[in-house]
């Protein structure tokens, strides 16, 4: 089965980084990405399921972000702030790659599981927000 074609994630996030972009905004970006994907998919596979989706990605993008594996809590919302937490001590640039790798980890995941058609379906929303950007421009409390 072929993955769908990867979305310019770490172009987007590179970007957002030359633009000025903390790692605390980076980290906001990228946390709040994931509680997109979590609304948009928990009513499909549950909070369980979004949460085993995000454990195998965090574990997948650890192997070349090590300190993402510290990212890791016992529950989604633990995950995303921690995630959050952790991005915000790197550079925006180690945040913004890290973030990018998670993401696309994710995105090859839920496309080889459920095929690229279904996964635009459920997810289309989710990155339509990624790419605006929005929460990379507001700093994070």
């Amino acid at each position: 089965m072929n993955s769908p074609a990867a979305p310019p994630i770490h172009s987007f996030l590179a970007q957002q980084v030359r633009d000025g972009a903390s790692a605390g905004q980076v980290a906001a970006l990228v946390g709040s990405t994931w509680e997109h994907i979590q609304t948009a998919l928990a009513p499909v596979i549950g909070q369980r399921g979004v949460a085993a989706l995000y454990k195998r990605s965090l574990h997948l993008a650890a192997k070349a972000h090590p300190w993402l594996a510290a990212a890791q809590g016992s529950s989604p919302g633990e995950d995303f702030a921690l995630l959050r937490a952790e991005s915000a001590k790197r550079s925006s640039a180690e945040a913004a790659t890290a973030g990018g790798a998670l993401l696309l980890s994710f995105h090859e995941l839920v496309g080889s599981l459920i095929g690229p058609s279904l996964s635009g379906q459920l997810l289309g929303e989710v990155w339509i927000k990624f790419f605006s950007g929005s929460s990379a421009q507001d700093p994070s409390p």
